[in-house]
């Protein structure tokens, strides 16, 4: 029966040592994960605020405003 528990006790830690590997391999993972999102700019340009860069007035405004002139 003790070598039945010591090999029981050899798998369960083998196991233990496998499942840390792996959350050290997941951890790696998300890290990397985080860093390379905070280099990720998306930018949602389009016609009104570039043109409202350039009038130096909100894009909303300018949106209203040349959507009541075509309407």
């Amino acid at each position: 029966d003790s070598k039945i528990l010591a090999d029981i006790q050899y798998r369960v830690t083998l196991f233990y040592r496998q499942i840390q590997k792996i959350d050290d391999e997941l951890k790696s993972i998300r890290d990397k994960k985080a860093k390379s999102s905070d280099k990720v700019v998306i930018k949602n340009n389009n016609f009104y605020i570039w043109l409202s860069g350039i009038l130096k007035i909100s894009s909303d405004s300018l949106q209203l405003f040349l959507y009541d002139i075509i309407v």
